[in-house]
């Protein structure tokens, strides 16, 4: 068991009762009892977390790569083919621009020969071929020059990468968020919880418009605002199952809660813009809900079966007054019955039962009637209220209950009511766990 942590915080000093009645907040730890006992004789347990879609992603993933591996292998074998057929061009385009070289240099042969003739003319020969429109001034006539027909390059054909889910170290899921609380993490003869996720499914974010009415910044007209958030829709389904060794399954749930959408919301802003990358915002809600669901398994399981530490806060009352000293060393044993009560049961039952005896004795003396009595209505109802804690810590449901019923024929506050009704509450629960685990 950890060990205890007891607060004490007096709350309002001396009330205004006139027998200086005081109540003190006093905090501590008990063992809550499991609602359904697993046999005492198995102190250990184990976790794991399963992923029940490793197996479909495993062969997607599969798939994908082979056709990544076959259209790599395509690629190569068509650049081959291309590398030849690119070769092979080349060299038709080479043969190609030889021979026009030669017919080029016959073309500037023969403009050279008609350049020279017309350089001989005469002025007066130009000028009249100039009148006619025609200067008669050769051109050099060049055969057409060849081009290199390259064939299309292949393109490398990737199929598009399955959608998968996010691959998580089970091991590390299981011994972070599934604890059996009261057994030892240990394999031999052990209880197995086994946590099964189903995969995360994330709907595209919807942008939500809100249009409020505000005045503007004169403070005197008002005019319409539009504010903007998003949704998202999201689930992650989960199922648990507890076995015992030699009993088989024990329990086994798949939680409604976790197969509904459920929405997520960001901040209202004034502008429309996502707050952040969508990829980073799913993977972020992702992890959130992962952890969320986890422990909310982690939680049901062990109202079942664990021996949960929980925490309790009580209002220990006494009376300040020299005549009340049977009261304030019952106050002192129960405090110190409830600063050990999860570590040490017994001891911590020793301490209330001392006390328990000097509140009855001090009950014998009770007067509801007289206002003038050392134990009052007023000193009645607060040492019924530490009588009924106390009976219940004491696993004595009957004179808990016997306490319960005579405090609801007393005249108590509206705060002494509210606090004695969810007493009943918790009173109820422990005594069907006490029962159950004592059958």
């Amino acid at each position: 068991m950890r060990q205890l942590l007891v607060t004490l915080l007096l709350l309002s000093g001396v009330a205004s009762y006139a027998q200086n009645i005081d109540d003190e907040k006093v905090v501590f730890k008990y063992t809550r009892l499991p609602l359904e006992p697993i046999d005492k004789t198995f102190k250990n347990y184990a976790s794991k977390v399963e992923l029940a879609f490793a197996g479909d992603d495993a062969q997607k993933m599969a798939e994908y790569e082979q056709k990544v591996k076959e259209a790599e292998e395509k690629y190569e074998k068509d650049m081959l083919v291309w590398k030849e057929e690119d070769k092979k061009a080349e060299e038709v385009y080479q043969k190609e621009l030889a021979e026009w070289k030669i017919e080029d240099d016959k073309a500037e042969q023969v403009y050279q020969k008609e350049l020279e003739e017309y350089n001989k003319k005469s002025s007066i020969k130009k000028l009249a071929d100039k009148e006619l429109h025609n200067e008669g001034k050769p051109t050099k006539r060049s055969p057409q020059k060849p081009y290199k027909r390259t064939p299309t390059m292949p393109r490398k054909d990737l199929p598009e990468k399955p959608d998968v889910q996010k691959a998580y170290d089970t091991d590390l899921l299981a011994n972070t968020y599934i604890k059996l609380q009261g057994f030892n993490k240990a394999a031999d003869n052990a209880v197995l919880v086994t946590v099964t996720l189903y995969g995360f499914e994330c709907l595209e974010p919807e942008l939500i418009t809100t249009t409020k009415s505000e005045l503007n910044s004169s403070g005197k007209v008002y005019h319409n605002v539009n504010y903007y958030h998003y949704e998202t829709k999201y689930k992650y389904p989960m199922s648990v199952k507890v076995e015992v060794p030699g009993k088989g399954v024990i329990y086994s749930e798949s939680f409604t809660k976790l197969t509904e959408f459920s929405i997520a919301k960001t901040n209202t802003a004034k502008n429309s813009s996502f707050p952040s990358n969508k990829d980073s915002y799913r993977k972020s809600l992702e992890d959130k809900v992962l952890a969320d669901n986890l422990k909310y398994i982690d939680t049901m399981v062990n109202s079942r079966f664990g021996y949960v530490p929980v925490e309790r806060e009580i209002k220990l009352y006494t009376v300040k007054k020299d005549e009340y000293i049977d009261y304030k060393n019952a106050f002192d044993d129960a405090m110190a019955g409830y600063r050990i009560l999860s570590e040490n049961k017994a001891g911590a039952q020793e301490k209330l039962k001392a006390a328990i005896e000097r509140w009855e004795s001090a009950m014998a003396e009770s007067d509801p009637e007289n206002r003038k009595a050392r134990v009052d209505e007023d000193v009645t109802i607060i040492t019924i209220i530490n009588l009924m804690e106390a009976y219940m810590w004491m696993d004595d449901y009957a004179n808990a209950e016997k306490y319960l019923d005579k405090f609801n024929t007393m005249d108590a506050s509206k705060k002494q009511k509210k606090y004695v009704n969810e007493l009943e509450e918790l009173l109820k629960l422990q005594k069907t766990l006490y029962t159950t685990n004592n059958q």
